[in-house]
């Protein structure tokens, strides 16, 4: 039997109910991986990421470290390819290396110490015991060498996006560090590593005794990133060497890219100012403003992954979508007509 709503020019996810027997005949629409590096190298410990290559290419680093501080070479923290940080599925506390199953994804990219560090004698004597890192504060405050001050950016295989638009990056991380002093951010090039440019510092991690618990992370790409083929993702990582600091610093693991497909037949598509979504992102809630009245329109909300998570019913010109209890993300949004007349844009909940 098919539900159906009271017509309303306000849709609240929480009082939406899920219209099972709509548009049975509509089209597929999925997020399609295109891109996908998960690190697995085999390397138990120490190897570093200027010297990994996987599926899709070398791996580079960009080292914007000073050469010298407290009249020594920099002892910094080191960007490595290993189990040493063994990877796992959002929710799993960290480890090191284990046994590939249903939540241990392996080898990581990570920051570690290295053994000629200041503390390393005590924590770490040879280097890469996972994402723990040496804050330092030996020459920042005491003016005593070696510094472990740190500005490394591991750097992608350039990656080809032609063909590819509303591109969405996704990964799993831990970190921790010291918030604006010692911490990982997420960058991006369209020009193949010529300019940078910010996209983001992912949370600290909710730490399970003194490790760091998986996380999952995604958003979306600038349209400069759309339909080219020379775009690059960065991960940097940063430390100040004031001595502050907590573990994990910063690993991630299963980077991939996506781009919304859908499939079927018979398909009319709404021009792109039909409607608009605003704010977006957003943190409470957003509004759907049609140039049109609307009768009987579906909205469907949609996963990464293609998965529907509500489907709403309304009429009317506005239609206001509150968060609810959708998790932070990005969800992608089908909308069609009484008149069978579809559009798909995406939404990013903060």
């Amino acid at each position: 039997m098919k539900k159906t709503l009271q017509k309303s020019s306000f849709c609240s996810i929480r009082q939406l109910i899920t219209i099972t027997a709509l548009f049975m005949s509509s089209m597929a629409f999925s997020q399609t991986v295109f891109w996908l590096e998960n690190f697995n190298n085999g390397c138990t410990s120490l190897c570093p990421v200027s010297g990994y290559t996987g599926v899709n290419g070398p791996w580079t680093m960009i080292d914007s470290t000073p050469a010298l501080l407290c009249s020594i070479a920099v002892s910094s923290n080191q960007w490595y390819v290993s189990c040493a940080e063994n990877g796992h599925t959002p929710g799993v506390c960290a480890t090191g290396c284990m046994a590939a199953d249903s939540t241990s994804t392996l080898a990581t990219l990570h920051i570690g110490n290295v053994p000629t560090s200041p503390a390393a004698p005590v924590f770490c004597p040879t280097g890469d015991c996972g994402a723990r890192y040496d804050g330092g504060g030996f020459c920042d405050v005491g003016g005593i060498p070696p510094s472990t001050q740190t500005d490394k950016r591991a750097v992608s295989p350039n990656i080809n996006c032609l063909g590819r638009n509303n591109i969405t990056l996704s990964f799993n991380y831990i970190t921790k560090g010291d918030p604006g002093n010692d911490y990982g951010q997420v960058e991006y090039s369209d020009d193949g590593g010529t300019s940078w440019y910010f996209l983001a510092s992912p949370n600290a991690s909710i730490l399970c005794d003194t490790v760091g618990q998986w996380a999952s992370y995604s958003f979306l790409l600038p349209s400069s990133c759309d339909n080219n083929p020379g775009v690059k993702i960065g991960f940097r990582w940063i430390n100040n060497d004031d001595g502050n600091g907590t573990d994990p610093s910063f690993a991630v693991d299963n980077v991939s890219l996506s781009a919304m497909g859908i499939a079927g037949i018979n398909r009319y598509v709404l021009p792109e100012n039909v409607f608009t979504i605003s704010p977006n992102p957003f943190a409470l809630h957003t509004t759907f403003t049609f140039i049109e009245e609307q009768k009987n329109t579906v909205i469907k909300i949609k996963d990464i992954l293609g998965k529907e998570i509500k489907t709403i019913q309304f009429s009317g010109k506005e239609c206001v979508i509150e968060k609810g209890e959708l998790e932070r993300g990005v969800y992608f949004v089908q909308v069609t007509t009484e008149k069978k007349r579809e559009m798909n844009k995406r939404i990013m909940i903060q």
